[in-house]
């Protein structure tokens, strides 16, 4: 008796605990991705294992005949229950989790974009320099802005003309993943270099008498764009004024102070120049005019061998043709000099020039004989 009660227990409590953990075993499987597969092997346990209990306490009544298969269903019922239950729970839980999983997609790629789109909002092109110079080279737009986000990617539509003076503006487009925005961004083109004033000689020599062409030793440059400046005899009227400075219609250059070519002395020319920009320079240079040298008077002897020969009577001789000597030019201040002259020193190698030719031919040509060696 004991041991058939025993028996009964063990069975009941080994059939509590299989029916139990089969079904937390289907529960932990839906939760894996396998509902499916999960609720398919649990009925079949329910079904063709669970009753093993029923079964083997039923086998005496098999074999006299008397089974009651009704009730050995209703009692199998008791195992079937917690299948219909895992199934259904499984069903439930496969359908929240794709709900859940459709319904999570489209927040999330939501919220990457307007991420994304917050990020580009923030990006911001900042100008490396305000100002550029006037000039005539070509300029690269991209190098004259900084981007804020080193990921974005920057194009720009158009360019800088630096020969136009003025404001201008440049278009960026800022890319950043599959998105785009427009930016403008103002430049300020001026013109701030100086004329540049060039002097072939800074103290320039002449002799008494000489000619002097002082605008020949100066040159003015404006800038590669306006080019030379011409010169004027006195400052033209402005066309306005702007941050101080006077800005005209062209640009201009003149030449203050004066020469006396018969007075020696020492004199100094101031070159003022100024483009149409306002900008101005100056460059001074001297002008060293020396003394003419005086001509000997014939002393006594001299003066009585003249008054001689002027009672000899006189024969007539034919004048000599003269003789071709070398002579060197200054080309620059147009004098003649004998070899070995100490002026032929300071020449610069440009001015001077060496001809075979007569002390009056040079004369002809517009040349004066040199005050130190008396050619």
């Amino acid at each position: 008796m004991l041991r058939r009660l025993w028996k009964g227990w063990a069975f009941g409590f080994a059939g509590s605990v299989f029916r139990w953990a089969c079904t937390g075993a289907c529960l932990l499987l839906s939760f894996c991705f396998l509902p499916s597969l999960s609720s398919l092997l649990f009925v079949l346990a329910a079904f063709f294992l669970a009753p093993v209990k029923q079964l083997s306490n039923r086998l005496p009544h098999l074999r006299r005949g008397d089974f009651d298969a009704r009730a050995w269903a209703r009692r199998a019922g008791r195992y079937w229950l917690p299948a219909a239950l895992a199934l259904f729970l499984t069903a439930c839980y496969s359908a929240g989790a794709s709900t859940v999983q459709n319904s999570g997609e489209a927040p999330s790629t939501e919220g990457r974009t307007d991420e994304m789109q917050a990020r580009l909002d923030a990006v911001n092109l900042t100008p490396t320099t305000g100002v550029l110079e006037y000039s005539d080279l070509p300029v690269d737009p991209l190098t004259l802005v900084r981007c804020s986000d080193e990921g974005a990617e920057v194009s720009a539509s158009g360019g800088i003309d630096l020969r136009r003076l003025g404001r201008q503006e440049l278009s960026y487009v800022i890319h950043l993943g599959d998105k785009t925005k427009e930016q403008n961004v103002a430049f300020e083109v001026r013109d701030t270099r100086a004329p540049n004033i060039t002097l072939a000689q800074d103290v320039l020599g002449i002799v008494q008498g000489d000619g002097l062409d002082v605008a020949s030793n100066v040159s003015v440059t404006a800038d590669p764009v306006d080019g030379a400046l011409p010169r004027v005899e006195e400052e033209p009227v402005p066309k306005g004024s702007q941050d101080g400075k006077n800005f005209y219609e062209v640009g201009w250059y003149l030449i203050d102070g004066s020469v006396d070519t018969n007075v020696p002395g020492s004199y100094e020319l101031v070159v003022r120049a100024c483009d149409a920009s306002g900008n101005s320079a100056k460059k001074s240079f001297r002008v060293e005019v020396s003394s003419k040298p005086e001509e000997k008077s014939p002393d006594a002897s001299t003066a009585q061998q003249e008054a001689s020969s002027a009672q000899e009577p006189t024969s007539v001789v034919p004048a000599s043709e003269p003789q071709t000597q070398t002579y060197v030019l200054n080309t620059h201040t147009h004098k003649f000099h004998r070899e070995g002259c100490r002026d032929i020193s300071r020449m610069k190698d440009k001015n001077k020039k060496v001809v075979e030719s007569t002390r009056e031919e040079l004369i002809v040509q517009g040349y004066s004989p040199c005050g130190h060696c008396n050619p």
